[in-house]
């Protein structure tokens, strides 16, 4: 019997249905957190350029306080701090990043969590790894353009760039323009190298 805190088979079977079972164009796929929608075949079987994928999310205060508990980043942008701590004193250039908008002042005196670049950038791991399972990151550029604060929405997009068969090992490997927007501005931009070990190029 599986754990009660991991899907059963009959639950898998029945997302990778609702996946595969959708009309030509634009497709949905959803799993207990969130929707994926776009035209990257589930699987990877089909996979071709100009094809895509997108995901809304907002990033709670919870979400930033456990990431930076994970992974030690104790950098206090990250958290709701108070006017009467004066933490800005104790950070080294403090006032610079509250001129470039990296220190957000909320009405109550307090500071808004900014959220961790690497946190925003992992939406596209979330896109690839729920859509294409197997799949295999081989290379990711970031490039940090704007900050995204909590409570935020934003909207990571992948689209296929390029489709390389891979006779030696299998499967195809495929380059992706990645980024994040808020609105109209673009928060992270990049290129993602992602090996599909089950991909087939689409016609």
């Amino acid at each position: 019997m599986p754990r009660p805190s991991q899907p059963t088979m009959t639950t898998v079977s029945m997302m990778c249905i609702r996946a595969q079972n959708v009309a030509r164009g634009c497709r949905r796929f959803n799993n207990s957190s969130h929707s994926i929608q776009g035209t990257i075949p589930f699987g990877g079987n089909g996979v071709k350029v100009s094809q895509y994928a997108k995901l809304e999310r907002t990033f709670t205060e919870k979400d930033v306080e456990t990431f930076g508990t994970l992974i030690g980043d104790t950098n206090q942008i990250h958290l709701s701090n108070s006017t009467t701590t004066n933490w800005t004193d104790n950070i080294p250039g403090a006032q610079q990043l509250e001129s470039v908008g990296l220190i957000r002042w909320n009405d109550d005196g307090t500071t808004q969590p900014l959220v961790h670049g690497m946190l925003v950038a992992s939406l596209f791991s979330s896109i690839l790894g729920t859509l294409i399972p197997g799949a295999v990151y081989r290379s990711q550029s970031l490039s940090f353009r704007a900050p995204v604060f909590v409570n935020e929405p934003v909207v990571a997009q992948i689209e296929v760039l390029k489709v390389r068969e891979k006779s030696r090992i299998g499967g195809v490997v495929i380059v992706c323009d990645s980024k994040v927007m808020r609105g109209d501005t673009e928060c992270i931009t990049g290129e993602a190298h992602v090996w599909l070990p089950g991909g087939q190029a689409g016609e």
